[in-house]
């Protein structure tokens, strides 16, 4: 996007922000405000309570299911990590939504769960396996002998469903949108991509499209802007 000075004077939401990682680096650019939105009592709470002293950042409770509550246009920047294939509700109704609320000349990112491969197939093996053990048995268990960002990955798995989307369906629902669609690698270790797997020939069976990571620019008038998807 051009720097860290991009964010400067924006007003960004991040929808389904969990525990405020993105937040709390975004409010260090000195954006004009930043939207937390999420639906857990619990963490709402916790998230008052870390920037109760910033007053660029505000807590809302809500789910990223029904962004009704904001009006057309509102936010510079949309941000909804890993959220929405999360839930059961029809998914490009959510993405448009999400859209709906990003003004025009503003910038999505968004992640979801592509469709295919073995590794969703074990998750959902694990899940059915393991679905009488309450997650505050699996927290307690390995919460001191591992990585605490390892940890949610696998009861993020373990407790959550997902709802899979074909990389090329999902790049059709950009297009009516958005003038510009670019898919962003992602970060080897932590991402599953083909950029970052470009060398290893079983992708496909193992992750199949992979992990959907995209930077979406909204069309800046109704007409006039090419499509494309770059990379």
């Amino acid at each position: 996007l051009g720097g860290s000075a991009y964010f400067s004077g924006k007003t960004i939401l991040d929808s389904g922000c969990g525990p405020g990682r993105y937040v709390d680096e975004l409010r260090n650019l000195n954006p004009k405000r930043i939207v937390a939105l999420d639906q857990g009592h619990r963490l709402i709470d916790v998230l008052n309570e870390r920037f109760r002293d910033d007053n660029k950042v505000e807590v809302m409770k809500g789910t990223c299911e029904d962004l009704s509550q904001f009006s057309d246009n509102s936010f510079d920047v949309v941000i909804s990590n890993g959220v929405i294939h999360h839930t059961k509700s029809d998914l490009r109704t959510m993405f448009n939504d999400h859209a709906r609320v990003l003004k025009p000349g503003g910038v999505m990112f968004i992640m979801l769960i592509g469709k295919g491969g073995l590794e969703l197939k074990i998750w959902e093996f694990i899940r059915n396996f393991l679905n009488d053990i309450p997650m505050e048995v699996m927290i307690d268990t390995f919460g001191k002998c591992m990585s605490p960002l390892r940890l949610q990955g696998i009861v993020d798995h373990m407790y959550g469903e997902y709802q899979e989307t074909d990389r090329s369906d999902f790049e059709s629902w950009c297009r009516d949108i958005f003038f510009k669609i670019e898919r962003v690698p992602g970060v080897a270790g932590l991402d599953v991509t083909p950029e970052i797997y470009r060398d290893d020939p079983y992708f496909e069976a193992r992750f199949g499209c992979g992990h959907l990571r995209y930077l979406l620019f909204k069309t800046r008038a109704s007409t006039g802007f090419p499509e494309g998807v770059s990379t």
